[in-house]
């Protein structure tokens, strides 16, 4: 229920009250994307400032902590011996070997497939059709990854995870964090 209509309604009244509920839902949806957009353009203008990799590397994990708020963060990348994770952030990321050894594997399927992909884990009987599944850890409700890829060659992988203490992550983040990890490789590739 969006308004009231007075009894009897007018069909008229009612064409207008829609209207109204519909522009309004319109303006929702260019004001989130907008915010995307800026969200986006503040993710450049930082990584544009930073010319070396770790700096690189600091400031883009600085930017996913701000606009995803993860409750755990791994970033792997490709060295001579595979891929690597070379940032791993969370309490439980730093307590747990079987969560750890979870997200490594979906950070090499996602590295081989070169897809983003977003995991729901509120059922986790239920549990997604992906060989990995849920976490280990019954506190994750969903994940976010995706690949950092250079001119379609991946050099890394980026994995967010989220607990019940927050909203679950969606396909809009899952989106704007491969838009994150394009920006990304390409400052990589500049630098």
């Amino acid at each position: 229920a969006a308004d009231y209509l007075p009894k009897p309604f007018n069909i008229s009244h009612l064409l207008l009250k829609v209207e109204k509920i519909l522009q309004a839902r319109r303006n929702k949806a260019d004001r989130k994307k907008l915010s995307n957009l800026v969200r986006i353009l503040n993710l450049s203008q930082a990584m544009n400032t930073k010319l070396d990799i770790k700096s690189l590397t600091n400031e883009f994990l600085s930017q996913v902590q701000k606009n995803f708020a993860p409750d755990g963060v791994v970033l792997f990348l490709e060295e001579q011996t595979g891929l690597q994770p070379k940032v791993t952030r969370g309490p439980l990321l730093r307590t747990s070997p079987r969560l750890n050894a979870w997200v490594k594997r979906l950070g090499e399927r996602i590295f081989r497939q070169q897809l983003p992909e977003l995991i729901m884990c509120k059922d986790k009987h239920a549990g997604p059709a992906k060989s990995e599944g849920c976490p280990p850890e019954a506190a994750i409700t969903s994940v976010i990854a995706t690949p950092i890829a250079i001119r379609m060659s991946n050099i890394g992988v980026v994995v967010l995870l989220r607990c019940n203490s927050k909203p679950d992550y969606n396909r809009e983040q899952l989106q704007l964090l491969n838009v994150f990890a394009a920006h990304t490789a390409s400052a990589f590739e500049n630098a």
